[in-house]
């Protein structure tokens, strides 16, 4: 067994609070091969040539080990990956590795991360919670060869590589005498009793007097940790007073009830003059909020700036390409860790990268971390994007305690600046900007719609009626048909035809409704659809059935391309669609009625219709148009910055 190569803790780096004294994780290279891991967001970490378990164990004080043979390159953010999914699991696999953990480690097919912990047990958890992350490990396409130790300063001495070592020389850890203690086996730590005595240790119950004189006290403490944790999350309170284990954890801190601790790891220094901005919103995938974003990122100047998307939850992964064009990192910690640990995850990669502007958008566990990070980084930036104006989905009023945490907050509508005034935020940190649209993107003369119509097999006299938007409960797309019903019923009307495009949780019973009650020859369901502009030149009508919104960007758009709206009256929708553009439903118990008498007079009428969408478009190009909020979407960052 050799070790190849490592990197160190650089004095005054990245992270400054809490000094990193040892390898953060160690790559095990077994067979022939050394990939380069010049190209990796941590820099402390070590290698080790052809070391089974126990010598692994020996030779690095590290608590998360990844094995691996080979030599294609990882992808740039593997070692970050690994140590962020072993926080919830004993063993990592990528797509490329495999589901599970080999039963000996002689014969796996690595990539494949383990914990310390694990190692050490004597069964070494074979059959322990795996962490399969869906993505590939190492990069596609090879990468230019490069040697891993040349970025390092000058200062460290070069560590010798298989080909330099002389045959039988032995060769000692990088890490020093100092952590040999460290670096050996920590006996019995990963058995059960090792856990149990290890507990009553922290919780000072080992000792009599506390319990003669703390009874009730010693009792609670018998209750672990993480029930603790659990329980006051449950309950949506703090039953359990968890800061007397902050004496045991001094990297930690308390953040919404739960213990947070640092997990530390050196990052590249930032390039001269390029500062950190951190984006973070519940997915990757396809939606208004997320084309938001996404849009607000594009104006981001990439050599002011290094850009890192966080998406907190693993719902939908579809903008996942564009995100990686658009940004230097991308982050998704829904496929690595459960929800509740992402809070932990947040704290510690801002203080291992030491961003300096955050944007948070609808993600709670980002907005909860904010009086934790302001504390611990005074010159730490801060703003959010509130779209949603909702009684059930809240962000307004759920993001109160936090509110003075941040420098700006970005509404898409008057009812959302108006929402903040009466909540006492301070006007002159409020900015409206107003969701935009890319007219030339969104443009009818660009667009035939009869190409759809005969993808779809439909008439050229039909008439489309499109809904385009995610299926989930608060889109309410099983409206639909029960507005199918109605105008069945009434009789005496136009061919039509719904189109919905779009994924979600309510897809699998919107298609059994439809089967159900015999509507399929009017209906076609899509699934997810990249691009909505040829779908809206089709369209005859664009339908919003929600119950709750802020501005649905996918009005704006219809607008645009002149296809006339009808949409339940919720949210702020009525700011983007006035009369002449369309028709606002009451939201209540004859809203189904509703919208198909409101279709039945709009598909009658095709003079009425087309002039709506004349009007929505000179609308949209007065008060929409992407070219102004791209401009003010630039002084906020610049006032972020400043």
């Amino acid at each position: 067994m050799e070790q190849i190569a490592s990197r160190t803790d650089e004095p005054g780096g990245p992270v400054d609070a809490v000094a990193v004294t040892r390898p953060s994780i160690c790559v095990v290279l077994r067979g022939g091969g050394a990939p380069s891991f010049a190209n990796q967001t941590i820099q402390d970490y070590q290698c080790l040539a052809n070391a089974d378990e126990q010598e692994a164990l020996d030779l690095s004080s590290a608590d998360y080990f990844l094995w691996m043979t080979g030599d294609q390159p990882l992808r740039p953010h593997a070692l970050e990956e690994c140590i962020w999914a072993l926080q919830a699991a004993e063993w990592v696999t990528w797509s490329d590795t495999g589901k599970a953990p080999p039963p000996s480690l002689e014969d796996f097919a690595g990539p494949l991360g383990v914990a310390r912990a694990t190692l050490e047990e004597s069964e070494a958890g074979r059959t322990g919670q795996v962490r399969a992350l869906p993505w590939r490990c190492r990069l596609e396409e090879p990468a230019p060869r490069a040697d891993p130790l040349a970025a390092l300063p000058p200062a460290h001495p070069r560590a010798p590589l298989i080909s330099d070592l002389p045959a039988g020389l032995e060769v000692q850890p990088s890490w020093g005498s100092e952590h040999a203690e460290a670096s050996a086996p920590r006996l019995g730590s990963g058995t059960l009793t090792g856990r149990v005595l290890k507990h009553l240790e922290n919780a000072e119950l080992l000792d009599a007097r506390s319990w003669k004189e703390h009874p009730l006290r010693s009792l609670a403490r018998l209750v672990p940790l993480r029930w603790k944790e659990r329980v006051n999350d449950w309950s949506g309170r703090r039953l359990f007073d968890l800061s007397f284990y902050l004496k045991f954890e001094p990297m930690s801190v308390l953040i919404d009830g739960r213990l947070c601790k640092h997990i530390p790891y050196r990052t590249p220094a930032p390039a001269p003059g390029r500062r950190r901005i951190a984006l973070f919103t519940p997915n990757l995938g396809f939606g208004g909020a997320e084309n938001v974003l996404l849009d607000f990122a594009r104006q981001i100047d990439r050599s002011k700036f290094e850009i890192f998307l966080i998406a907190t939850h693993a719902d939908r992964a579809h903008l996942r390409q564009q995100w990686e064009r658009a940004t230097d990192h991308v982050y998704d910690l829904g496929r690595m860790l459960p929800i509740e640990q992402a809070v932990a995850a947040i704290y510690s990669m801002a203080l291992n990268w030491r961003w300096d502007v955050l944007v948070v958008q609808n993600t709670l566990a980002a907005y909860s971390v904010l009086p934790a990070l302001t504390e611990k980084m005074p010159g730490l930036r801060v703003a959010d994007i509130l779209h949603n104006i909702s009684d059930d989905w809240d962000v307004f009023l759920a993001t109160t305690d936090v509110a003075h945490c941040i420098d700006r907050r970005v509404v898409i509508s008057e009812a959302g600046r108006e929402k903040l005034a009466d909540l006492d935020y301070p006007e002159e940190h409020i900015r409206l900007i107003r969701n935009g649209v890319d007219l030339n993107r969104f443009d009818p003369a660009r667009h035939r719609g009869d190409q759809v119509r005969g993808r779809l097999r439909l008439p050229g006299d039909t008439k489309i009626l499109l809904f385009a938007g995610l299926l989930v409960p608060r889109k309410r797309p099983w409206l639909l048909a029960r507005i199918d019903q109605f105008l069945q019923e009434e009789g005496s009307i136009a061919d039509y035809h719904f189109v919905v495009a779009g994924d979600g949780p309510e897809a699998e019973s919107l298609r059994a409704r439809i089967n159900r009650e015999g509507r399929q020859s009017r209906f076609s369901l899509l699934g997810h659809v990249p691009d909505i502009a040829p779908l809206l030149a089709a369209a005859s009508l664009l339908l919003v059935t929600s119950d709750e919104e802020g501005v649905p960007l996918v009005i704006n758009e219809a607008l645009a391309m002149q296809v006339a709206v009808v949409s339940t009256r919720v949210g702020a929708v009525d700011e983007a669609l006035p009369p002449e553009c369309g028709v606002l439903v009451d939201h209540d118990d004859l809203e189904a009625a509703e919208f198909a008498s409101a279709i039945r007079d709009l598909l009658a009428d095709d003079a009425r219709r087309q002039e709506m969408g004349r009007a929505g478009r000179r609308f949209v190009e007065r008060e929409f148009a992407s070219a102004n909020t791209h401009r003010q979407y630039r002084e906020l960052i610049a006032e972020l910055d400043g």
